[in-house]
């Protein structure tokens, strides 16, 4: 169970990380890298993300590359539900059909 948390931790962290970058770099005006690399929520972000290599560094240590990489990718999921609930994003059907496929795909994988 304490391992299945660890995962959730490092997904929910790097996803945080991702819609905190997409966040400052939609605030920078086009064009002004300083502007978008000093942001509070890139930087933010940008921790966020190294925490969540960090994680999976550990998670490395203790599973199957085989095992936990497919897992992962339930933050594809989660990236693209948040986004369409917090940048208004369109996602077309066939879009969501993969985001099925995945979630088909980790459940098998979870099984294993």
């Amino acid at each position: 169970m304490r391992f299945f948390i660890a995962v959730l931790m490092c997904i929910c962290v790097g996803v945080g990380g991702q819609l905190l970058l997409k966040t400052g770099v939609s605030q920078a005006e086009i064009g002004n890298y300083f502007q978008m690399l000093t942001h509070p929520a890139v930087i933010i972000g940008g921790f966020l993300y190294i925490g969540s290599s960090f994680l999976w560094l550990l998670l490395l240590q203790r599973a199957h590359l085989s095992y936990l990489y497919p897992l992962i990718s339930v933050s594809y999921v989660l990236v693209v539900i948040a986004s369409c609930l917090l940048f208004q994003e369109i996602v077309s059907p066939i879009r969501w059909i993969g985001v099925g496929v995945i979630c088909v795909g980790v459940t098998l994988v979870s099984q294993s």
